[in-house]
């Protein structure tokens, strides 16, 4: 558990320095262009990654699962990071990440109704939290 909450943090910071690159890179270039200079290293840093961590467990990934791994590349990887620096290029990052952050409200709410995963007293007050925090992001104009 204690690895779970490191790495978390690890990439909470990982990601909130990319914003702030993300939003230096756009200064010259559109967030379509960024985003595919983006993809284009980060796709072999990944599968470079992936092969050192467990090479065997590519071979393995049963063919009933690629559709969805498909499907999850195309919505986070391109569009969801296309619309990422958008945003970023936009808004800013002091609006725009924060405004990201809230990812696991839709990932909680859809894995409650459609997963069947438990509603508890915990969820309820972060997503309470989180709502509350959009809205004091949004109202600071």
């Amino acid at each position: 558990m204690l690895a779970g909450i490191l790495f978390a943090l690890i990439a909470m910071t990982m990601w909130g320095v990319g914003a702030i690159f993300v939003r230096l890179g756009l200064r010259g270039m559109r967030a379509s262009t960024g985003t595919f200079i983006s993809l284009l290293v980060g796709v072999p840093f990944s599968l470079a990654v992936a092969l050192v961590m467990d090479w065997r467990a590519l071979a393995e990934v049963p063919f009933s699962v690629l559709p969805w791994l498909v499907l999850v590349g195309l919505l986070n990887f391109q569009l969801g990071r296309f619309l990422n620096y958008s945003a970023i290029s936009a808004a800013g990052v002091s609006r725009a990440a924060p405004i990201i952050g809230i990812a696991p409200l839709f990932a909680s709410l859809i894995a409650v109704v459609f997963l069947g995963e438990t509603l508890s007293v915990y969820l309820l007050l972060g997503t309470v939290s989180i709502v509350g925090g959009l809205g004091l992001i949004l109202s600071s104009q």
